[in-house]
C-alpha cells in the first residue's frame, strides 16, 4: 500500500482487499471501523461481493460492536473472527468462534488478490503457510494492524 494514503485511503484499500477475498472465497465478510468524527454518519453499507462495512456511532468503539455481534450471533461457532485485540479474541473463544490474528489473516487476503490463488482459510487455523510477500510488505502491514488509527481531524 502506498505510504501517502490517509486514513480514508487505507480503509478503502482494506475494503478492496476484503471484497476480493469474500468474492473469491464465496464467504460473507464484515469489517467494523471506528467512527471518530461526527462528520461521518453512522451507517452500514453492503457490496455485492458479500462484504458488509460498518461504521460505529461517534463515541462507540468498533471493538464493542464486534463483541456484540459475536454475542448475538445465532451460530457463533460458524464465525471466524480476525482481530489482534486480546479482549475480542477471548470473547470469540468464549462463544466457540474460530479466531485469527490480523497478522495471520493478512497473507490470506493478499494471496486472494493473485490470480489462481485460493487464499482459502484452512480447516485447521493454526496451519502455517508460505507467501511471496517481501519482509518490507509484511512489516508495513504488521505496523498498520498494530497502531491506533489517527483522529479524522488530524
Amino acid at each position: 500500500m502506498p505510504e501517502h494514503l490517509d486514513l480514508h485511503g487505507k480503509r478503502e484499500h482494506l475494503i478492496r482487499l476484503l471484497s476480493t477475498f469474500s468474492s473469491r472465497q464465496r464467504c460473507q465478510v464484515m469489517v467494523v471501523f471506528d467512527n471518530r468524527s461526527e462528520r461521518l454518519l453512522p451507517s452500514s453499507r453492503k457490496s455485492s461481493f458479500g462484504l458488509e462495512i460498518i461504521f460505529t456511532r461517534p463515541g462507540q468503539e468498533a471493538d464493542q460492536v464486534i463483541q456484540q455481534k459475536i454475542r448475538r450471533h445465532a451460530h457463533p461457532g460458524d464465525l471466524v473472527i480476525v482481530s489482534s485485540d486480546n479482549e475480542i479474541r477471548y470473547t470469540a473463544k468464549d462463544h466457540g468462534c474460530q479466531s485469527l490474528t490480523s497478522q495471520d489473516f493478512l497473507p490470506r487476503i493478499l494471496s486472494s488478490e493473485r490470480p489462481g490463488s485460493s487464499g482459502a482459510l484452512p480447516s485447521h487455523i493454526s496451519d502455517k503457510y508460505d507467501t511471496d510477500l517481501s519482509q518490507e510488505q509484511l512489516d508495513y502491514w504488521k505496523s498498520l494492524f498494530e497502531q491506533d488509527p489517527p483522529d479524522e481531524d488530524s
